[in-house]
């Protein structure tokens, strides 16, 4: 099944829930499990920052500060593809 039978909001919403939801599994099993034990280092996540923190946009008569990064983890990528298996084969 193609995806131009869908819509692009189903497709990221979907996409995204699965991440989300692999998210709160993999910070659920890293709360759980000690941090010096092999299994303990699987669920531990990455952080991927893209604008690093403390980032000022300074224009004179505003200055805006912000950061983006994201927090990757063996759960949320296997949410990601679960969620795309969902979107493949139901419909």
């Amino acid at each position: 099944m193609s995806t131009k039978s869908r819509s692009i909001r189903l497709i990221l919403l979907v996409t995204f829930s699965g991440c989300l939801f692999g998210t709160v599994l993999n910070n659920f099993f890293s709360a759980m499990l000690s941090k010096d034990t092999v299994i303990g280092k699987l669920f531990e996540s990455q952080t991927v920052t893209i604008v690093p923190e403390n980032s000022i946009l300074d224009l004179g008569i505003l200055k805006v500060g912000f950061s983006f990064g994201f927090d990757i983890g063996v759960l949320s990528v296997l949410g990601i593809l679960i969620a795309w298996y969902f979107l493949r084969y139901f419909r």
